[in-house]
């Protein structure tokens, strides 16, 4: 089981219930699910194949969670990468 399937089976449990709470703004794991369904297919239509890694460089933002489920569903890796230069 990768985390993909944790997000399908926690999508079919809990539904509306919240999932992520970001800046005031709730998500279900219903809406998360849909979500990264879509950009899980976003990816594999731009080539994504099993095994390829995906470099995300962002702040602290609900798309990180977004982002790693769907390369997990779609069979890739996730490669933060970190922003800060040491400088701050």
């Amino acid at each position: 089981m990768n985390i993909g399937n944790i997000m399908t089976r926690n999508a079919s449990q809990y539904g509306s219930k919240p999932a992520l709470i970001f800046e005031g703004k709730r998500l279900s794991w219903q809406g998360l699910d849909e979500r990264v369904n879509q950009l899980a297919h976003a990816l594999m239509g731009q080539g994504l194949q099993k095994g390829d890694k995906v470099a995300v460089l962002s702040e602290n933002d609900p798309g990180v969670v977004e982002t790693s489920f769907a390369c997990a569903k779609a069979r890739g890796c996730i490669f933060p990468l970190n922003g800060r230069d040491g400088t701050r």
